[in-house]
């Protein structure tokens, strides 16, 4: 159990709403990202039309 909480408090789970806070962060933390990036994506999803992220 305590491997277990060791490896969670290891991560950082950020909740953010919102299509412009989204799109900010987002570019953030793309271009902080020194291997790759994960994301969790619930419902209602929000999409943008192509070319108007930044």
């Amino acid at each position: 159990m305590a491997a277990a909480l060791s490896r969670l408090a290891d991560r950082v789970i950020e909740v953010i709403t919102g299509v412009d806070a989204i799109r900010h962060r987002f570019a953030q933390v793309q271009h902080a990202a020194q291997v790759e990036v994960r994301s969790f994506v619930t419902a209602p999803f929000v999409a943008v039309p192509p070319g108007t992220t930044r």
